[in-house]
């Protein structure tokens, strides 16, 4: 018999994907975890970058986690349960080999098809984002049960909260990891911002809706317009996106893009602080905007592109499907109010960091615990 090793706690999430958004929430729960002194083990899609952005942090990839025995499991933040339509057997092993993703494929084999577990002592959802879950009611109920087996769990957002919360009494409303205050001092990153001359377009492939599609066309129409109006319009990417980096070559378009094997969070962060619009088709974009003191546009291509407006209520606006109404009106909107929307945006960021902040507390608390 193989000996399971023991581990005091382990984080799992989409780590080593090179999305920004999930190598941001490890950074920030590395740092937390380093400042208070654990050494926890992140199970990652292993990656070589992943080494050189966050030394001295201990990885275990997918198919290694069944043998070991972890005091807590935490999962770290994230949408780390969703469907957006039913995929079939053969459309999940059409992703893995696309995606050269062998050990997610065993990963999947091991913890579905041979009923194994991972062996933890306590567990923990911690700024989860949840669903939708769209035409998949096997899969629903199977997120449910996983629900259910957490003994805690802190939700980032409203409908999150109000899902898990049917599944799980010990469920809080919290917000986003990447809020955690005194992480990154945003003050040495910030630039001053008094009118919109620079806008930033975050785009993504997206291919789980008609959404998608949609979005694609006439965000390049509105672009144009943007162009023609007077604005210096770049396109950044989170991560390697097919679609638009075919579009963009194409186009002779400068972009900005995350290339964590040549840059650091910090260094991908300054290259952002340009900008004094941000419009945003990810998640992060929005919060990250909002904590280097830029207004965002989100690009309402899936629910918590929606539901991010709660986090920002007086300051955000939501560019939705089906993308009719002309996104260069709300650019126009913003720019008129642009002191007062800065005004609610620092207010609105504070109130959100107040708020993961507490989170962390609880989280420190359980964790004095063990």
């Amino acid at each position: 018999m193989i000996k399971r090793k023991n581990i005091e706690i382990l984080v799992k999430g989409a780590y080593g994907a090179q999305n920004f958004g999930d190598d941001a929430l490890q950074y920030f729960l590395i740092e937390w975890f380093k400042k208070h002194n654990y050494n926890p083990v992140f199970m990652v899609n292993k990656s070589p970058y992943l080494k050189k952005i966050f030394p001295n942090t201990t990885f275990i990839s997918q198919d290694e986690v069944f043998m070991v025995n972890a005091n807590t499991l935490i999962l770290g933040g994230g949408t780390q349960f969703f469907a957006f339509k039913k995929i079939t057997l053969k459309e999940k092993l059409a992703f893995y080999v696309k995606h050269l993703s062998f050990k997610k494929l065993i990963f999947t084999f091991q913890k579905r098809v041979l009923n194994k577990k991972i062996n933890v002592e306590k567990s923990i959802g911690l700024g989860l984002g949840l669903g939708p879950f769209h035409g998949d009611a096997l899969l629903q109920e199977s997120v449910i049960n996983n629900l259910k087996n957490l003994d805690q769990i802190y939700t980032r957002d409203r409908l999150s909260y109000e899902f898990a919360k049917k599944a799980n009494k010990n469920t809080l409303l919290y917000s986003d990891i990447c809020f955690l205050p005194e992480i990154i001092n945003f003050k040495e990153i910030k630039k001053e911002k008094t009118v919109i001359k620079k806008i930033g377009i975050i785009v993504r492939d997206w291919e789980y809706s008609a959404e998608g599609s949609k979005y694609y066309t006439q965000l390049n129409h509105e672009v144009k317009q943007l162009n023609a109006m007077g604005y210096s319009v770049t396109y950044i990417l989170f991560k390697p996106e097919e679609h638009w980096e075919e579009y963009l070559k194409k186009q002779n378009e400068n972009y900005i893009k995350w290339r964590p094997s040549k840059m650091d969070i910090t260094m991908f962060l300054k290259e952002l602080s340009q900008f004094d619009l941000m419009i945003s088709a990810r998640f992060h974009g929005i919060i990250f905007s909002s904590l280097l003191g830029i207004p965002s546009i989100s690009i309402g291509i899936e629910q918590k592109l929606k539901i991010v407006k709660e986090f920002f209520p007086n300051s955000l606006q939501v560019w939705d499907y089906p993308f009719s109404s002309n996104l260069t009106d709300k650019v126009s909107m913003l720019a008129k109010n642009y002191p007062n929307s800065l005004k609610m945006l620092a207010q609105e960021t504070k109130q959100n960091q107040e708020k993961t902040l507490e989170m962390f507390e609880q989280l420190k608390s359980i964790l004095k615990q063990n």
